[in-house]
């Protein structure tokens, strides 16, 4: 097992462990906290998908053309132009590589209520030493951030909104 499959592993139990908690937590919350952690865990179900979506797309733009083993990461996109690479590629479903994310905002309306989400993702080269410490170069590690909150109906004045902020670091190695 490599440093990028031991790095999942631990964000996924983290998510596991994070969803169990507040699982145990919502059985003991009064009507009111009954509703502000419904609010919460439908957060996180928006960004756990949004971060599976982005588990099955390629690594970097250069791999949607190519299909020969890199081995000099400064082959992949500039950390300064990560984004959409057109135009063309203005929503979830048409991006085709990680670094579309970046600087990628939507809001969505929740169909089973008034509810509405928004979410912000940022797209970031890390390095196995600290996955924290962003790259200004590239490097066969990218960091997915996303934070998600809801913008309809606003939060009580008695509960400040919350943000639900998650990452997750995914290896060159283990998309391609």
């Amino acid at each position: 097992m490599n440093s990028g499959h031991l790095i999942l592993t631990i964000g996924a139990l983290m998510l596991l462990l994070t969803s169990l908690l507040s699982i145990n937590r919502i059985l003991l919350m009064s009507d009111e906290d009954l509703s502000a952690a419904q609010t919460d865990m439908l957060a996180m179900s928006l960004t756990s998908s949004y971060l599976d979506l982005a588990r099955g797309m390629a690594y970097d733009r250069l791999l949607d053309t190519t299909s020969y083993l890199i081995t000099d990461p400064s082959v992949f996109v500039p950390s300064g132009v990560l984004g959409p690479d057109s135009t063309d590629e203005d929503t979830l479903t048409t991006f085709s590589d990680i670094d579309d994310f970046d600087g990628y905002e939507l809001e969505i309306p929740i169909r089973a209520s008034d509810q509405r989400y928004k979410s912000r993702f940022a797209v970031h080269y890390v390095t196995d030493a600290n996955p924290d410490q962003f790259s200004s170069t590239q490097t066969f590690l990218k960091r997915i951030d996303v934070q998600t909150w809801r913008t309809y109906p606003p939060a009580p004045k008695t509960r400040p909104p919350d943000t639900l902020k998650a990452f997750v670091v995914l290896s060159y190695d283990d998309l391609n």
